[in-house]
Order: C-alpha cells, then sequence, then structure tokens
C-alpha cells in the first residue's frame, strides 16, 4: 500500500493538477447547485485548495481541511468538530482512493449514524452529523476507494476528465 503521507512530505505529488479535480468540475458544470443542499460544503484532504475554490465559485460557505498540521509535526494535531460543522451539508471527498484507515472509518461511521461520535481523552460527546458525501476516485495504478466506503455510496456516476479540465477553465474564466 502507498504511504501517501511520505509522498507527499517529500513533494511526490503527481495528483496536483494546478486547478479542480477534472471530475468535481464536470460535476458543477452537469449538477443543479441546489442539488448541494443548503448547508456548508466539507472538502477534506483539500491540499492546495483547488476544490475549496471551485466550490466556494457556487456561493457557498466552503471549509477545507487538510492534514498539513499533523505531517509538518509528525504527530496526530486534532481539532474537534469539522464533520459536525458540515451537519446538513456536502463533504466532498477528493481521491478517496488514498483516506487513510481512520479517515475511512470515521467517514463511514457518520454515513452510517449520521453523527461524530467523540471518545478519547476524557471526551464522550456527540454532535450532528447528517451528510452527503460526494466521494471522487482519482485513482492511478491498481487503487480503488476500499469496499468500505464504496458500499455506503447510492450511485456512482462516471465522468471524463477531458471534458471536466476544458468545462472547467471556461466556467471559471468566465
Amino acid at each position: 500500500m502507498t504511504d501517501w503521507d511520505k509522498r507527499y512530505l517529500a513533494g511526490d505529488t503527481p495528483w496536483e493538477k494546478g486547478r479542480a479535480a477534472p471530475p468535481l468540475g464536470e460535476l458543477l458544470l452537469k449538477m443543479d447547485p441546489a442539488a448541494w443542499g443548503n448547508g456548508p460544503l466539507l472538502v477534506p484532504g483539500c491540499g492546495l485548495g483547488h476544490d475549496v475554490r471551485a466550490l466556494a465559485a457556487l456561493g457557498r460557505s466552503v471549509l477545507g481541511v487538510d492534514l498539513a498540521a499533523t505531517l509538518s509535526t509528525g504527530k496526530l494535531v486534532a481539532e474537534r468538530g469539522v464533520l459536525a460543522a458540515a451537519d446538513g451539508g456536502v463533504i466532498v471527498v477528493p481521491m478517496a482512493e488514498r483516506l487513510s484507515i481512520a479517515a475511512r472509518t470515521a467517514l463511514c461511521e457518520v454515513l452510517d449514524h449520521a453523527e461524530v461520535q467523540v471518545a478519547r481523552d476524557g471526551i464522550g460527546e456527540r454532535h450532528a452529523a447528517r451528510i452527503c458525501a460526494l466521494v471522487m476516485d482519482e485513482s492511478i495504478d491498481d487503487e480503488a476507494v476500499h469496499a468500505a466506503l464504496r458500499d455506503r455510496l447510492a450511485f456512482v456516476v462516471r465522468l471524463s476528465g477531458a471534458a471536466a479540465d476544458a468545462l472547467l477553465d471556461e466556467a471559471l474564466a468566465g
């Protein structure tokens, strides 16, 4: 299995395209913005924020989260409430095939129970997290979205990346 943290720290980031993920761009152009709901949008693993900026162009509140603090310090840096902050909204999961076991497990639990359960360091809380997850598979080589996450998807839409690139460039330029 690929160690994405090591690749990120080494600057080996072939997934960095300098713009929003092509499938997201195509989806934004084809999907009615009202279908995204009224809540904030969450983009975990947002990297340099290209997907966040593309979603914010819809005029919506978008929260981008990345592991940069954890990776730069070499120890877990945690903040409460990220999934709970997305309650009633949509979370966008780019490169879902690269989610860590912990991130995938947390997302699956939220999708199953519509809440975040915090039980660590003497904390025992529950926070509503009724979310819709837009899971993007941008795999290269033999990667795939893990079956545990795939089993929780309502449907799968296959989009071509080349058309998305051209459409997204046009939309962002206008």
